[in-house]
């Protein structure tokens, strides 16, 4: 069967060190910003013709041809060069792929009074453009934008409130224990408990010299990453230890180096915020206001 030949022009250096192993793989699902591949070493990729790059992602060129239309479960096997379909006649080629990672952080970050307002801002902005979900809906209420007596005996809010003790109360145990509450919570692929812990370790990793100088954050990851593979979806799984190493896709980068340093305007990084799938980036900011303003203030 002729191969039709995707070529990738990106590729996130975590998915590009795992497909240096030869390997089996099959496909997890599809959505209309591309396709996420399971493979057998139990990591997930996402191939789209999206600009934004991602450690797990492979990107493609918008206006070059179109991903087919592969059903779940669909076959392919990882070998040098690229990811074959054996059964389709195509071949998505990494050979001349860019590898991307997450830039170093900024040298310099604004104030704490100063990252508190820009977080409120962010998150005005990012409520009133995207869609909420559980979750995000209780990010005003988080940060005294609403009185939180408005939430009293609401379940997830309690779990919020006492997410944000746990540190103060009982360390790195106690943080843990609290994140376990929000593993897997919800639907989908990445369930927006998961997103909420992604966004609070990707600021803990990334911002914790300033925001949690006291953390044990060796310590933290011990705990957390066994707890995630658990717990919730192999996707999410991977996604929080990408966030333990400081990697994430370049929008909640972007978002929470611009609540840090004031750096981009609020304005993009709440569309970056919003443009993360259809709540992850909402969800993920619960997280990094957690990090950034509440939890280790």
């Amino acid at each position: 069967m002729q191969n039709q030949e995707i070529a990738i022009t990106a590729i996130g250096t975590g998915a590009r060190d795992l497909l240096e192993q030869d390997q089996a793989a099959w496909v997890m699902g599809a959505t209309s910003r591309g396709l996420f591949l399971h493979l057998a070493a139990d990591w997930v990729i996402f191939i789209t013709p999206e600009t934004f790059h991602g450690p797990l992602t492979l990107n493609f060129p918008v206006g070059a041809r179109d991903l087919p239309t592969l059903e779940h479960g669909t076959p392919a096997r990882v070998q040098a060069g690229g990811i074959y379909f054996p059964d389709r006649g195509i071949m998505i080629s990494t050979a001349y792929a860019l590898a991307w990672e997450a830039p170093p952080p900024p040298k310099k970050w604004l104030s704490a009074s100063e990252r508190t307002e820009r977080l409120k801002q962010i998150t005005r902005l990012a409520l009133s453009q995207g869609r909420a979900s559980s979750i995000s809906a209780l990010l005003p209420a988080l940060l005294d934008l609403e009185f939180r007596s408005n939430y009293e005996g609401n379940t997830l809010f309690v779990h919020l409130e006492r997410l944000e003790r746990s540190w103060q109360e009982g360390g790195v145990a106690a943080l843990a224990e609290s994140i376990q509450a929000f593993l897997g919570l919800g639907s989908g692929l990445t369930p927006s408990g998961d997103d909420l812990v992604n966004g609070l370790l990707l600021a803990l990793a990334r911002w914790g010299q300033v925001v949690a100088p006291g953390l044990e954050f060796d310590a933290l990851v011990a705990e957390v990453l066994p707890r995630a593979y658990r717990s919730t979806t192999t996707l999410s799984a991977n996604l929080i230890e990408c966030a333990l190493r400081g990697q994430a896709n370049e929008r909640l980068l972007l978002a929470l180096d611009g609540i840090m340093s004031g750096e981009p305007d609020p304005t993009v990084c709440a569309s970056a915020l919003t443009g993360w799938g259809n709540t992850s980036g909402l969800d993920a900011l619960v997280g990094m206001a957690l990090a950034v303003k509440i939890l280790l203030a």
